[in-house]
């Protein structure tokens, strides 16, 4: 366990040498949750209530999902993919640790950075600017976060192993980002979607990520359902990683690596 441990620094100091990509990323999600929060404090300015949001939840929606995207490991994507191109994965897999797990604890040193640069910020102007609305269901909503991390780790992680097959992955994971910020309900709250799109949405494992833990801590009498689709698609995406590895792993001894 020690040696996983120590992963998480080494990834917070690699995380750390990159200041300008850190800076870069936490001013780009702070300038868009600016541009967020003024478009719905402008478009409640004159409702209340508006499709089962008040405005101070609508806000906190915003910065729920703002703070979650800050905490969810959706570069360790590139990380695999970038080690593939540089040729660097070999050394990984030549490490006596499990490689899923290298990447997992891999992925802890990079959120604690995206937090502080990007998360925490959001944080302090939320608190000095509004009156936290209390959590609604504590304990199924730190369940949920953890839930929340695990598939997000999968989807990625899925995705990083795809560099096996395509060197580069950037263009891909551009497009599987922008898929999940939209079908994960980061973009907008899914129960403003048409129903027949809120419910295809519903059978897709990305709102395990960000609409399923918001509406823990936004709504009362929230059952433990969502909490076993979350963890339905957790195994889901467990088993297919594994598989997905497998096949990686022969192309990469196929090889000669």
């Amino acid at each position: 366990m020690i040696k996983y441990l120590s992963i998480i620094g080494i990834s917070y100091k690699n995380s750390d040498a990159y200041k300008f990509k850190l800076l870069f990323y936490s001013l780009t999600g702070i300038v868009s949750f600016y541009i967020y929060y003024s478009l719905w404090k402008s478009l409640y300015s004159n409702h209340n209530f508006f499709n089962g949001y008040s405005s101070s939840e609508i806000i906190l929606y915003f910065v729920l999902s703002f703070v979650l995207q800050s905490i969810l490991p959706r570069w360790i994507s590139m990380e695999i993919g970038w080690k593939v191109k540089r040729g660097e994965i070999a050394d990984v897999l030549l490490k006596p640790l499990d490689f899923k797990k290298f990447f997992l604890f891999y992925s802890f040193g990079d959120v604690i950075h995206t937090f502080i640069f990007m998360g925490l910020p959001l944080i302090l102007f939320y608190l000095k600017t509004n009156t936290l609305l209390a959590c609604a269901n504590p304990a199924m909503f730190i369940l949920s976060i953890i839930c929340s991390y695990v598939i997000s780790f999968n989807l990625y992680y899925i995705l990083g192993l795809m560099s096996f097959w395509l060197i580069n992955i950037w263009g891909v994971f551009i497009t599987f980002d922008l898929i999940y910020l939209f079908f994960s309900g980061a973009f907008i709250p899914l129960d403003f979607m048409p129903s027949q799109i809120h419910s295809l949405f519903n059978l897709l494992p990305f709102r395990a990520i960000v609409d399923i833990p918001i509406s823990y801590w936004l709504r009362e009498g929230i059952g433990i359902k969502n909490l076993f689709f979350q963890i339905f698609w957790l195994l889901i995406l467990t088993f297919l990683s594994k598989v997905i590895y497998k096949r990686a792993r022969n192309k990469t001894d196929v090889y000669g690596g």
